[in-house]
């Protein structure tokens, strides 16, 4: 039961017990007598343990969320089986209805079950990585809709074809006109909804689908693929069949099928689709209409099904190539979303309003109001009333844009009843390591995400005999951007989020066209003409082969983000990861049906060619087999290229800093007296000229320095809190810190 508590918990050092991570979500140590004593060998009681409040027992992991929804799916196919009398009957309307209920319930039973198991501890059933509609709450529940939207599909394509056309038959020429453009309008309405739901899934969550950049991405894009094949595979399914009926109830006027979609499709664009979206789904309707060509002649191209490896490249090319040019106007648009948070931002956080707004607000706040009020602050009622009384007596205007947090420590470094658990360490951890100094000497920037930053404001109270009472920080939250948490680094950290080291996005601010502040790898103009500054309020421009966008913030201040505009690479690269999830996804989707077919001891399923049962099958089998095997391998070795040049350039980078900052520490003489000469002076160790030194390369390169002698010894340092506050051994440092 030893439990490790580092003086700053970080993402890599954790307060947690030894033995049992899992124990920290339940229980933590109490100096206090609880029901829950630790005793030692011998029988002496050692420690308490207690009961953390406000936690969930049990935390559900991927394993067994998995083995739960398996386990759902086994129970109700087997009522499926059991109902249909162990046979699936081919062309009977009941056994279609059987199969719907039976993918209903489970639905409905992997829903419930996930509320009472608390699915959403997981982050793929997170509503906040994606959150549309009830019926799209999260990443997990899109994913099992559209895998059962395209099972009912091919289910219903295979049981359906024989007796609509004994159906159709039978009917009168007035009803199967009626039903032809009933169907029609239901095909539009499809199509559209399905472009509906891929937009969402971009614009609506979190997923990053910026392909070119790899290191944005992560498992909930490959999931988001997976979800957008499932999507369309199932819309083919069921545009398969709905072909089917309108080719056959208009047999002699196929013009009309034309004519019936486009009036039916320009009626809901006008109808119910909002401007913006116009220019989505009139390319849409274009695209419909050819499917529609396509589909009439398919049996003349000899792509009429996915049995052979000349269909499944087809269908799987087409789809891919109308999945691209869908998504990539999307993925621009979230990220033109992104790029405006961004700038305005940058806007708020440049100006030296936002800044002095915080300094006024906070300045009655002095060293003379704590020392009055001081001694009031251990008492937790008196403590609420001062904290009550410091964020009512702010100004309206500070109110109305930021919310204010307010840590107490005592003399000790005590917390005096905080909000959270940060500890003095850790905010002025964050000061040291994160944060960056404003016009105001007390007044700090604290940085987490592009949207994510609050105001700092550090105040030690100290009385007329330069005691020391107490410390007082004043977080300043933009209400716009929400609570930031606090991510402590032990260590400078250089963020990749940050514009300045964004190899992706450039910056510059101008004021009264002048310009002040920029990023350095893009040749802005010093200056702006009248004709230059943007006319709106947001402005985004096309030149020299970069997407800028422009924000005027005020009259006198303007501020550009631009970007490189790569979009036939970016349309290339979709197009491959959508390719490639098309081919994976359809050949799981083939074994899966395999296993179904011995499961039934039946063909389920038309795909005779997962048996090799003829030459002709084995040729498009193994052709298929080698195009997955190469877009895996191109796919790794892309991957493992990619992240190695990644590692090299970062490598070269820290090369060239190493070298330029040993040349600069190699022109003090101190350095040579300290290390190589081995002096013992007392005034020798941490000269003042070398601490200076080293702070003064530290900031400058955004790293720390650390001096050893020959012996393994730390001579001096730029993070003296780590090594020196918390007596870490000279083995400590020589092992873990060099």
């Amino acid at each position: 039961m030893v439990k490790l508590n580092f003086f700053i918990e970080t993402e890599y050092f954790k307060n947690s017990f030894a033995f049992d991570k899992h124990i920290d979500k339940v229980a933590d140590i109490s100096v206090n007598a609880t029901p829950y004593p630790i005793k030692s060998i011998d029988g002496q009681t050692l420690f308490y343990l207690k009961e953390k409040t406000g936690t969930t027992i049990g935390k559900n992991d991927y394993a067994t969320v998995s083995l739960n929804i398996i386990g759902i799916f086994l129970i109700t196919f087997s009522f499926f089986i059991l109902f249909s009398n162990y046979k699936v009957q081919q062309d009977n309307p009941q056994n279609i209805f059987l199969f719907f209920v039976s993918l209903f319930i489970l639905r409905t039973a992997i829903y419930f079950l996930g509320k009472i198991l608390h699915y959403e501890q997981l982050g793929l059933f997170n509503s906040s990585i994606f959150n549309s509609t009830f019926l799209f709450s999260s990443p997990g529940g899109l994913l099992i809709n559209s895998i059962l939207f395209c099972w009912f599909s091919v289910f219903l394509w295979e049981n359906i074809i024989t007796l609509l056309n004994k159906s159709v038959e039978k009917l009168t020429e007035v009803t199967k006109k009626v039903l032809g453009f009933s169907l029609t309008f239901f095909l539009v309405i499809l199509t559209f909804s399905v472009v509906h739901s891929i937009r969402g899934l971009i614009l609506n969550s979190k997923i990053s689908f910026d392909v070119t950049n790899f290191f944005s991405l992560d498992i909930f894009t490959v999931i988001g693929f997976i979800i957008i094949v499932f999507i369309i595979i199932g819309y083919f399914y069921f545009t398969k069949i709905l072909f089917h009926l309108i080719f056959n109830l208009f047999k002699d006027i196929k013009i009309v099928i034309y004519l019936s979609i486009t009036i039916f499709g320009l009626l809901i664009i006008t109808l119910f689709s909002q401007i913006t979206l116009v220019s989505l789904y009139l390319p849409c309707l274009a695209w419909l209409l050819l499917l529609t060509f396509i589909s009439q002649y398919e049996q003349v191209l000899n792509i009429s099904h996915l049995s052979t490896t000349s269909g499944i490249v087809f269908w799987i090319a087409v789809f891919s190539i109308s999945v691209s040019f869908l998504m990539l106007p999307e993925i621009n648009r979230a990220e033109l979303s992104s790029r405006r948070e961004f700038i305005e931002k940058l806007s708020t956080q440049t100006d030296p309003s936002s800044e002095r707004l915080i300094n006024i607000a906070n300045k009655y706040l002095d060293n003379r109001f704590f020392i009055e009020n001081f001694r009031r602050l251990y008492n937790e009622t008196e403590n609420k009333k001062i904290r009550d009384s410091i964020i009512s007596k702010n100004y309206i205007s500070y109110l109305s844009k930021y919310d204010t947090f307010i840590y107490l420590f005592d003399s000790l470094d005590h917390p005096l009843y905080n909000p959270d658990g940060n500890t003095l360490e850790v905010l002025n951890t964050v000061i040291k390591n994160q944060s960056k100094q404003t016009a105001f000497s007390d007044i700090y920037l604290y940085q987490s995400d592009y949207n994510k930053y609050f105001y700092l404001t550090k105040r030690v109270i100290i009385d007329s005999g330069n005691l020391l009472i107490g410390t007082v920080f004043i977080i300043s939250t933009p209400k716009k951007y929400g609570r930031v948490l606090i991510n402590p680094q032990l260590f400078k950290q250089t963020g990749q989020w940050e514009l300045s080291n964004s190899p992706t996005y450039q910056y510059a601010i101008y004021q009264n066209g002048i310009l002040t502040e920029s990023s350095k790898n893009y040749p802005f103009t010093y200056s702006l003409s009248k004709e230059e500054l943007p006319l709106k309020r947001f402005d985004i421009r096309e030149q020299n082969g970069y997407s800028e966008l422009w924000y005027r913030s005020s009259k006198e201040k303007t501020v550009v983000i631009i970007k490189k505009s790569r979009m036939l690479l970016e349309l290339i690269t979709l197009f491959s990861y959508t390719f490639g999830f098309f081919l994976i996804t359809i050949v799981m989707s083939f074994v899966f049906s395999a296993f179904l077919n011995k499961f039934y001891k039946r063909q389920y399923g038309k795909t005779k060619w997962l048996y090799f049962s003829t030459i002709q099958n084995q040729i498009h089998s193994s052709y298929l087999i080698i195009i997955v095997s190469a877009f895996i391998i191109i796919g790794i070795a892309s991957i493992y290229f990619v992240h190695n040049r990644y590692e090299n350039v970062n490598n070269e980078k820290l090369s060239r800093t190493l070298n330029i900052m040993l040349n600069e520490l190699g022109t003090g003489d101190e350095i040579d007296s300290l290390v190589y000469n081995h002096s013992t002076s007392a005034d020798s160790l941490a000269p003042k000229y070398l601490i200076e030194l080293i702070n003064t390369i530290s900031d400058i390169h955004g790293v720390d320095i650390n001096i050893y002698d020959l012996n393994g010894s730390l001579k001096a340092t730029s993070q003296p809190d780590v090594y020196n506050s918390y007596r870490f051994t000279d083995g400590q440092q020589n092992n873990q810190f060099i």
